[in-house]
């Protein structure tokens, strides 16, 4: 035991460990250590199977596959670390089978990234709650390219061109809030002050996920519907992947 919180255990069978021959040494030089946390036994990830007794009182212990590493076996334990107790045979080699078939993961196929090109628009909601399309100065700064989705939990993302930030502020900062809908009038005000270009970096950095909130209550969308994301939300960025955009881009990708 490690300290007062983290313990090891040896994974490295014990037939490997026994002296043998006339040099009297192991056969493995080195043992396979894997280190976990260790818990109240009132914590609320206690589990029964984890079970120890520690210096009398009993603890949970928390292991973690990640965790795992080679010492030398002569001198071991060495300094650091106190003998606890030996595992049950059952329960030792069920630690080691979940640790090895961590270890052996072979990990899984990986789809590559591809970006589709796309067109944007931009829309804010009236005081009559209707919603309308405004118009950019630049409008080669009106696409960009959606990251499609590499399967599992990944969400599609947005990157934009650099040049759209600065069109995007310009065009909100020039509308009339007595216009729009109550709550823009606090966000364009905002928008007018020193650091808020900062907030929209992440437009052309590290893309944005659809339906989410850029700042200021602006959120981006792939619906025509414009649903407001919020009780703040009084401009949306719609991201469309029109049917032409999609075959330019399919063509692009096959000749190169």
């Amino acid at each position: 035991m490690a300290g007062k919180k983290t313990i090891v255990a040896i994974m490295t069978p014990d037939c490997d460990l026994v002296p043998r021959g006339k040099s009297k040494k192991p056969i493995a030089s080195k043992v396979l250590l894997v280190s976990g946390d260790i818990k109240e036994f009132d914590a609320p990830e206690t589990t029964v199977s984890d079970f120890i007794m520690i210096d009398g009182k009993p603890r949970n212990i928390k292991w973690d596959p990640k965790k795992i590493e080679t010492r030398d076996f002569d001198g071991f334990p060495g300094e650091g670390l106190k003998y606890v107790g030996t595992l049950r045979p059952l329960y030792a080699q069920e630690l080691q089978r979940n640790v090895l078939h961590d270890l052996g993961r072979v990990g899984v196929a990986t789809a590559p990234a591809i970006g589709v090109k796309a067109a944007v628009s931009v829309h804010v909601q009236k005081k009559a709650g209707e919603k309308e399309k405004i118009a950019l100065g630049n409008t080669k700064a009106a696409d960009c390219t959606i990251v499609l989705s590499r399967g599992g939990t990944a969400k599609a993302s947005v990157l934009f061109r650099r040049g759209f930030v600065p069109e995007l502020l310009t065009a909100l900062a020039e509308l009339d809030v007595n216009e729009l809908a109550k709550h823009a009038e606090g966000a364009i005000a905002a928008l007018n002050k020193d650091g808020a270009r900062s907030k929209f970096e992440k437009m052309y950095r590290n893309g944005v996920f659809f339906e989410d909130t850029i700042d200021f209550g602006i959120c981006l969308t792939s619906s025509k519907k414009l649903r407001s994301k919020n009780d703040q939300t009084w401009c949306w960025i719609l991201v469309e992947m029109g049917d032409e955009l999609l075959a330019e881009t399919l063509d692009t990708a096959s000749i190169s």
